[in-house]
């Protein structure tokens, strides 16, 4: 699928080829995060393996990530053909790595427009991490989005400012984060019992009038962030 990287080169970017994929790609919806995710179908999807079997990750949202995904793809492909001078001093990471995405390299695509006419916007190209999609062959699936940490920003670390960092600390402060060291950003196939909590909030109920859908959105997510680790 992918150009095989060199281990010695930690800056080489392991390219997928856009063949493979019916493009353009198409933005899908999803809760929690910031980083778009895209809807990928292989033309000829191998042998017991889905048309889905993989999602695009906007890039550009997600360079913390290309980092450690090329250094992982890199060390085993550096374990296959046993180079030991690169893979000694990791060797015993490498089990670890079984619990990591499957990561096929970066597609450059052009993002659909519309869903309906499935045209490309020529304007748009994106480059998209080409991982492993935990939807595929499954009807259902639920899955939480949790950020982990006490503190969740560091002024001056990978471009953060300060300030931003500060007001990031604020609201760790403010939600679970403080409590139990994580928070609860997202939660896709959210059970009747967490969602009807949710939307009764007692935030809500002090409102007075009915709030709009967007203030509700809020609420909502502000509820989810400050739920202990034993309410979900």
């Amino acid at each position: 699928m992918a150009t095989k990287p060199d281990p010695q080169d930690s800056a080489e970017r392991t390219d997928v080829d856009p063949t493979l994929f019916v493009l353009p790609a198409q933005r899908l919806g999803v809760s929690g995060g910031t980083a778009p995710f895209f809807a990928l179908q292989l033309r000829d999807p191998p042998p017991g393996k889905s048309a889905d079997r993989y999602i695009g990750k906007d890039l550009s949202h997600a360079t913390d990530e290309f980092d450690f995904y090329e250094k992982i793809l890199r060390l085993r492909q550096a374990a296959e053909d046993d180079r030991e001078s690169w893979v000694g001093p990791n060797r015993a990471l490498l089990p670890l790595l079984e619990y990591a995405f499957e990561y096929a390299g970066v597609l450059t695509a052009q993002e659909a427009t519309d869903e309906s006419d499935g045209g490309a916007n020529e304007e748009k190209t994106i480059d998209l991490l080409v991982m492993g999609n935990l939807r595929s062959g499954k009807q259902k699936l639920r899955m939480l989005d949790l950020k982990m940490g006490h503190l969740t920003a560091q002024g001056g670390w990978q471009g953060k400012t300060h300030i931003r960092a500060a007001r990031q600390n604020v609201m760790d402060a403010a939600t679970n984060s403080t409590t139990e060291g994580f928070r609860l950003e997202g939660f896709d196939g959210m059970p009747d019992a967490i969602k009807s909590r949710l939307e009764t909030a007692d935030v809500l109920k002090l409102m007075g009038e009915k709030p709009s859908p967007e203030m509700m959105k809020k609420v909502a997510r502000k509820a989810m962030q400050m739920m202990k680790g034993d309410s979900i």
